[in-house]
């Protein structure tokens, strides 16, 4: 039985038509007036294995989002009516997809019954900066070789991550900052709360901006009055003091094999 469906939907919106073939081979003839929906309607066809003509003229002229809604819709019925009557289909799937900036986890139940949750920020804040700001180029090569997002599942897993990093810098942005800053035990400067952003700290909120940098932060900290004073250590022990001790200051000695050292505390006791 061919798994094949085709649907034709006309609105004052738009005009849409869709012929998908679940058993394809990942070949897409996509048109939708707008580039990178084009391009994972293509993503979705070729890595699914399936066979898509995607058709659709839409209202761009007012927004996109005619478009991408209709064009769901659409996607769906075509899904629906393909997979018939579900026989031979696993009803439980899942995926963790790692591609370079992104991480997607989906959980997917083809029960027939509509439900969505989804936790997604798309947003174009980055892109936008990298145009205005003063400094653009080299943001962007930062990016490119530094940058990226890590996400976690936990709040736990997030300080856990961060402790590892060691970062110069680190600035929280949680429901309760302060608590998650005693749980912080490697960074070198902190900044807690929204309104506590890097700057902050470097040009006016007075601690020093001299910091460890390349994780270094797990072992040093920033400078600080303590690196330019000069210390000696002092220690005196009374004789009776020293006799509580000397036996063991000799073991400790002898297993290091220093008899000078062992014997400069015995010869105090013979």
């Amino acid at each position: 039985m061919e798994r094949i469906a085709t649907i034709e939907r006309y609105t004052s919106e738009t005009k849409i038509k869709c012929t998908l073939n679940l058993d394809g081979s990942g070949k897409a003839d996509i048109h939708t007036g707008i580039g990178f929906f084009d391009h994972m309607m293509n993503s979705f066809a070729r890595h699914g294995f399936f066979d898509l003509s995607l058709q659709v003229e839409g209202d761009l002229e007012v927004d996109t989002h005619h478009t991408v809604e209709d064009t769901g819709i659409v996607l769906g019925q075509a899904i629906a009516q393909a997979v018939g009557d579900k026989k031979g289909i696993t009803r439980y799937g899942s995926q963790i997809l790692p591609m370079d900036e992104a991480l997607v986890m989906c959980a997917l139940d083809l029960c027939g019954r509509p439900y969505l949750v989804c936790d997604l920020t798309l947003d174009r804040e980055v892109d936008g900066f990298v145009r205005e700001l003063s400094r653009g180029e080299i943001i962007q090569k930062s990016l490119d070789n530094y940058g990226y997002i890590l996400v976690v599942d936990t709040l736990e897993e997030a300080v856990k991550t961060a402790n590892s990093i060691a970062p110069e810098h680190l600035e929280i942005v949680t429901a309760n900052p302060f608590e998650v800053m005693t749980k912080i035990q490697n960074a070198g400067a902190i900044f807690i709360g929204e309104y506590s952003s890097e700057p902050l700290g470097d040009y006016y909120a007075g601690p020093n901006h001299i910091l460890p940098t390349n994780g270094t932060a797990k072992f040093f900290s920033p400078l600080g009055v303590d690196d330019f004073i000069k210390k000696s250590s002092i220690i005196y022990y009374s004789r009776e003091a020293l006799e509580k001790a000397h036996r063991d200051i000799e073991a400790f000695a002898e297993s290091e094999h220093l008899t000078a050292h062992a014997n400069s505390i015995r010869v105090r006791f013979e």
